[in-house]
């Protein structure tokens, strides 16, 4: 569970899980807001992503997004992945129709971007590029390593290496926190916007790890 903040004010409590068994497995978040933002937008954003290991690696099957705004669906986004054409199949409330992408291997989408990244910190110490299927198109991400950081959180402290996510465009930044000690699962995440507001994500409770 992360405890959402727009600069020190708690406006979002977001909700993640991870089932499965040895090769299939649904990573799964449930986000909403809280307080004076909750009462007056009741948004609720749900991301679901179906996925199996191959060769100790993430292959998506299929992904999800919906965002409700006063039990009505405002955004959507769907991914189907083909993995035998090399395709993932695309849409959102933007474009209903289906979009196809061609993918190569190790494309996932921005959801499950966070697993990849902790199984790559586990099992290789690092972090690479990654190549994320999105609406239409493909894109790839990057991220700098900027040393090691304590870090204090509702679920306890933590020692952490802080990523940063590298942009040609720098309208914004977003860091993350990972924790060695819960296999690299981010303890904080932040977002910087060029105005200098910011949003952050903290962990507030955690189990399974």
């Amino acid at each position: 569970e992360y405890h959402g903040y727009k600069g020190p004010i708690k406006v979002a409590i977001s909700n993640l899980s991870l089932q499965g068994d040895k090769t299939l497995f649904t990573y799964s978040s449930r986000s909403r807001t809280v307080g004076i933002v909750g009462a007056l937008s009741g948004d609720i954003i749900t991301e679901v992503s179906k996925w199996r290991l191959e060769n100790n690696k993430i292959k998506v099957n299929e992904y999800s997004y919906r965002h409700k705004k006063n039990k009505k669906i405002k955004k959507f986004k769907d991914i189907h992945f083909d993995w035998a054409s090399k395709t993932a199949n695309t849409r959102s409330h933007k474009n209903p129709e289906f979009i196809p992408v061609k993918i190569t291997d190790g494309t996932v989408d921005k959801f499950t971007l966070q697993l990849a990244m902790m199984s790559d910190m586990l099992s290789k110490g690092k972090v690479a590029d990654y190549t994320i299927v999105d609406i239409g198109k493909l894109k790839t991400y990057h991220f700098e390593v900027l040393g090691k950081k304590k870090i204090k959180t509702p679920a306890g402290t933590f020692d952490t290496i802080l990523l940063k996510k590298l942009r040609k465009k720098k309208k914004r930044v977003t860091l993350m926190w990972c924790a060695p000690k819960l296999n690299f699962l981010p303890v904080k995440i932040q977002h910087i916007e060029k105005n200098g507001s910011k949003f952050s994500l903290l962990l507030s409770k955690v189990s399974g790890l």
